[in-house]
């Protein structure tokens, strides 16, 4: 009896190393997403408050590239996790869009539709800092979702 409780302990211990090596790997990719999301809301602020039409400037999605189909791929993410994340990430890419149209229509001198389409970003900015009907933000939920599996 004695035998058989030092084989299942010693197979127990086995399994740590495994278990702290992807627990280790995920809380990189948790975390990159968390610096990540936090430039592109801190850039989205800044295009809010300088007032440039067409900046050089472009969000960065690359850790959500490279993070978005580690974690799925090892079912650590939640349903409302993915929804947050994809969300976020598309106002992103909705954002940079606009801003390459802004950029074209700059080369182009054509300011009337540029102040449009500068209109159009504004909006798509706010929704990734402020508020939306009176609750979170789609940087708050997001940040939500990952802080939950860094802690």
């Amino acid at each position: 009896m004695q035998d058989l409780l030092l084989i299942i302990l010693g197979f127990l211990l086995g399994l740590i190393p495994g278990w702290w090596a992807r627990r280790s790997r995920l809380k990189v990719h948790w975390g990159a997403l968390l610096a990540e999301i936090t430039i592109c809301s801190e850039k989205a602020k800044t295009y809010l408050e300088d007032s440039v039409m067409a900046p050089l400037y472009r969000l960065p999605a690359k850790a959500y590239e490279a993070s978005l189909p580690v974690l799925l791929s090892e079912a650590a993410l939640k349903v409302g996790d993915v929804r947050a994340l994809l969300l976020y990430y598309g106002q992103i890419e909705d954002f940079n869009r606009g801003l390459d149209n802004a950029a074209a229509l700059a080369m182009e001198n054509n300011t009337g539709i540029l102040k449009t389409e500068y209109k159009r970003n504004c909006i798509k900015a706010e929704q990734l800092v402020a508020p939306i009907d009176g609750g979170n933000n789609l940087f708050v939920e997001a940040r939500g979702s990952i802080q939950c599996h860094l802690e």
